[in-house]
Parts: C-alpha cells; sequence; structure tokens
C-alpha cells in the first residue's frame, strides 16, 4: 500500500471500524497461539522460529544501530538485537505483551540498559523523526485495519533514518484468507477450539463466530 495514500480513501464507513482492543490480545494468544510461540517457552526467547530467524536476517542488524520493533510481543526480537550490539526499542498495543517483553528482553543484566520497551500504538509512536536505522514490523500488519495501516505505515516512516531499512513480514495473504483460513477455522471449531479463529482472521474476537 502507498504510503501516501489519503485519508479520503478509507471513507464509506470503513473508518468507523473500531480497532481490537488491546485486551484481546492475552497471554494465552501470545503463548498458545502466535507464531514462534514453542520456540519461545522452550528456550526462554533464546531462539527464534525458522520464519522470525529468517524475517530477522533480512534486517541486517548491526553492531551500534538503533532498531524499533513495532507489535514487538513477546521480546525475543529484542534480545536478538542487543546481542548483535544495536540498541533496541518495542513498542507494543497490548498490556500484557509489554509485560512478558520486559521480562524476557531486560532478563540479561548485561544488556538490559540496551533495551526500552512501551506500550504505544503503532499509530502513534512515541519517538522523534528519523531517529532509527531499522524498523521491523513483523506479524503485525494482518490485524490492523486498512485506515490503521496506512497510519501505522505513516508513522514507521516518520521515525526511520533516510537511509534506514523497513523491514515489514506476515505470513497471512489473499490466498490463506480466502481458503485456508475457513478450513482451519472449521477444523479448530470442531474441535472445541473456535473461539481463537474468528471469521475476520485480522481480529481475535469471538463476538462474529
Amino acid at each position: 500500500m502507498p504510503l501516501g495514500i489519503e485519508r479520503e480513501t478509507w471513507q464509506m464507513g470503513i473508518e468507523q471500524i473500531q480497532p481490537v482492543r488491546p485486551e484481546r490480545y492475552d497471554k494465552d494468544y501470545f503463548l498458545g497461539a502466535c507464531e514462534g510461540y514453542t520456540e519461545f517457552i522452550a528456550s526462554e526467547g533464546a531462539h527464534l522460529s525458522r520464519r522470525l530467524s529468517q524475517a530477522f536476517e533480512v534486517a541486517e542488524v548491526a553492531p551500534g544501530m538503533r532498531v524499533l520493533d513495532i507489535g514487538c510481543g513477546r521480546g525475543e526480537i529484542l534480545g536478538h538485537c542487543v546481542r548483535l550490539g544495536a540498541r533496541a526499542y518495542g513498542v507494543d498495543y497490548a498490556p500484557v505483551a509489554v509485560r512478558m517483553a520486559r521480562q524476557s528482553a531486560l532478563a540479561d543484566e548485561e544488556t538490559r540498559d540496551a533495551v526500552g520497551v512501551y506500550q504505544a500504538d503503532a499509530k502513534i509512536l512515541p519517538f522523534p523523526a528519523a531517529s532509527f536505522d531499522r524498523v521491523l514490523m513483523f506479524d503485525l500488519v494482518e490485524h490492523l485495519h486498512p485506515w490503521e495501516l496506512d497510519q501505522a505505515l505513516a508513522e514507521a516512516r516518520r521515525v526511520l533514518r533516510p537511509d534506514g531499512r523497513f523491514i515489514i513480514h506476515t505470513a497471512p495473504n489473499v490466498w490463506y484468507d480466502q481458503y485456508a483460513y475457513p478450513l482451519v477455522r472449521l477444523v479448530r471449531t470442531l474441535m472445541g477450539q473456535g473461539a481463537r479463529y474468528p471469521k475476520d482472521p485480522r481480529a481475535i474476537i469471538p463476538a462474529n463466530l
């Protein structure tokens, strides 16, 4: 989506769609449904899942860099950044994620001074312009409505330095949403787990089941 899209694009009632409430992203979500939870639990954040590891490698984080992880979740990406000698900053919409990320990323006394974790909305980042060498947005865009994504991308561009790199990575796509996800949802519902799989894969709200 072009960053220059104007707000008028999202008229005809689309702007009335409300963001998912942050409390919907609870501990069960981050430790039972969010990508990489198996590796996180087994290694206490020391190892990434294969998909997240491949995405992280694209960023080519180097010593001395300032890295922002938007939607930092459990915080394991922050830990990998500081172990490479970077200063890492994470923001997440969900209070549970912020607590988990702080516990994970600040566990190492030798690197905790190089980490900052904040509760913040991706649409209103609490950082000055051009302040990061790398901005990461892993497994976040699929949770945003179009008008939210427009604002979040604009904010990411604002805080990124002119010579910086912005990495967006997500698994869901149109083919998955239209064909695979309905089947997954049906199977999970039959297994009694339908509450975690709403009709809209961008949300985790069971109200529309």
